[in-house]
């Protein structure tokens, strides 16, 4: 739900197309492609989340990783900048358990073809508050290892991630 620009797209790496993906993931954009690889899905490519589901995203009780990810969007136009990378250091976070989000974790695991996951992010800024997310709690440890992508302005455009 990420992807608010209107050329920015989220892949999904697959291996087949079940309803819960549907129902879970597909049915939230108004643009969907799906590539195929000898007749067999491989790839899910999503853009345009629609208004539904955003609203819903802002407006709902939901996961507040989910709803540090993502609740809080703007229609704000992402200029690229060149990014530092900055390494989460374990010792300095509070540790969060979401054992509901364990099952996106290990979902985006399998949608990935190797050990990094990277998810973009809007309206996050290097502040010391961001290390008191749950998002940066939770992905601390339960990842390898978490980096943030922050440009000359603060702005943090990506939380990358290395999965066990």
């Amino acid at each position: 739900m990420g992807c608010q620009d209107e050329n920015s797209v989220t892949s999904l790496f697959v291996d087949r197309i079940d309803n819960q993906v549907i129902e879970e993931i597909i049915m939230h954009f108004d643009n969907t492609k799906i590539l195929l690889e000898n007749e067999v899905p491989s790839e899910i490519m999503l853009n345009k989340p629609n208004q539904e589901s955003l609203s819903l995203i802002r407006s709902s009780h939901i996961n507040p990783i989910i709803k540090n990810l993502y609740g809080t969007i703007s229609k704000s136009q992402y200029e690229w900048k060149p990014q530092k990378s900055y390494k989460i250091i374990p010792e300095f976070i509070e540790k969060y358990e979401d054992m509901e989000f364990d099952k996106v974790l290990a979902y985006l695991k399998n949608t990935s073809k190797g050990p990094i996951i990277s998810l973009s992010l809007y309206n996050w800024s290097l502040k010391d508050c961001l290390k008191d997310t749950f998002a940066i709690r939770y992905f601390t440890y339960k990842c390898k290892d978490a980096y943030i992508w922050v440009d000359d302005s603060n702005f943090v455009s990506t939380i990358q991630l290395e999965v066990h």
